[in-house]
């Protein structure tokens, strides 16, 4: 995959992260692009909320009960707000 067709598919997954509202929906942008690794999950939930970092604890977290957390400050859309 050649840089151009690396980012088409990354502003793909971010769309498809912005319009989802649902668990289920995020999870099915994540499956249908073949991302399972937790990190990389979360740093896209954030590219899609336009943040950084989202709270100060996740070093004492897990990858899997991190990417949780974010998923869940995702889902709660205050971000949007913000847009």
């Amino acid at each position: 995959m050649n840089i151009i067709e690396a980012s088409r598919k990354a502003e793909d997954i971010i769309s498809g992260l912005f319009v989802s509202v649902k668990r289920e929906q995020v999870e099915s942008v994540f499956v249908k692009n073949d991302i399972t690794d937790s990190e990389d999950r979360i740093q896209l939930l954030r590219e899609c909320m336009g943040v950084i970092s989202t709270s100060d604890i996740g070093d004492s977290l897990s990858p899997e009960d991190q990417y949780s957390d974010e998923l869940e400050i995702f889902l709660e859309g205050t971000w949007r707000l913000l847009l």
